[in-house]
């Protein structure tokens, strides 16, 4: 089986920018270069200096005669970064599995921690994935929340005021996940959710929190594990063991990597999150992103 590219193999592969611009070129246009504004094919290339005296490399349609680069429409776009540092900036996300702070994306790309910050933002948003095109989880569905944030002294747990709540589903069959932070977890918010990220007819599990009790009388086959008397797997293999160690594997990334989220920017962490989790079997992760990035 061959072994995803390691960091020395991407630095030589993506070493120039013409090189990132052909592999980037290859991905967004196939079929072959086509005008982002007419759609027209009639596209030729040529280079130009800037106004820093950089050489640019862009592309005119004949029909239209829009000018733009490889860049325009995606996240790279208005960056004058190279984009041998998005690349790389992409592969170090990707490759560790708790995610890379903008502190240390600062230091391994010298650049400014702003800098650094914006990049990781941009490259969360490529792993969004568009709700409406979602395919709906079947089968075995597991279905948990938790809390993130919050250091003040007080309840935790469901009970904890200072904290944003979390809701996840993870599908057995595939292994896929998919989070959301939500304002509360109310049984119509929860409801919500899982109508949202799962076919009618699909199984649910769940643990005995009182907001699934809808689950009973609903579209869906619901079985339930009862926590509250410290059990954690019924007969027939009813359990929420697989959501809950994502949970585990998310917590301790906010806690040894990024130390602290804001409620503004969680729904990009858990978009990375995700992502990475989902297309741990990928050969390449790099190239799955540049393909979500326009």
């Amino acid at each position: 089986m061959d072994k995803p590219p390691s960091i020395f193999e991407v630095v030589k592969r993506f070493d120039t920018e013409e090189k990132c611009i052909e592999h980037f070129e290859r991905i967004r246009w196939p079929n072959g270069l086509v005008c982002p504004k007419c759609e027209s094919k009639r596209v030729f290339r040529y280079k130009t200096k800037g106004k820093t005296g950089k050489m640019r490399h862009l592309y005119q349609c004949v029909d239209c005669k829009y000018n733009y680069s490889v860049t325009v429409g995606t996240v790279f776009h208005d960056s004058h970064l190279a984009l041998t540092k998005w690349f790389l900036a992409i592969y170090l996300i990707c490759s560790a599995k708790k995610g890379v702070s903008a502190k240390q994306l600062q230091r391994q790309l010298s650049t400014s921690y702003k800098t650094a910050w914006y990049m990781a933002h941009r490259i969360r948003l490529a792993m969004s994935e568009d709700e409406e095109f979602c395919e709906k989880f079947a089968g075995i569905c597991e279905v948990d929340e938790t809390y993130v944030g919050g250091r003040r002294k007080g309840p935790r747990g469901r009970g904890a005021a200072n904290k944003i709540p979390v809701v996840g589903i993870k599908e057995r069959t595939s292994g896929k996940i998919r989070m959301q932070a939500v304002k509360n977890v109310k049984a119509s918010t929860l409801a919500g959710f899982i109508r949202n990220h799962a076919r009618l007819g699909s199984e649910i599990h769940t643990d005995d929190f009182r907001s699934y009790l809808w689950l009973d009388a609903s579209e869906f086959v619901h079985n339930a594990v009862n926590h509250s008397e410290k059990k954690y797997v019924k007969a027939g293999n009813i359990h929420t063991n697989g959501i809950e160690n994502v949970w585990s594997l998310f917590k301790r990334a906010i806690t040894g990597v990024f130390h602290k989220v804001s409620a503004k920017y969680l729904p990009l962490y858990l978009n990375e999150f995700a992502f990475r989790f989902n297309n741990r079997e990928q050969f390449n992760m790099l190239d799955e992103v540049l393909k979500t990035s326009f």
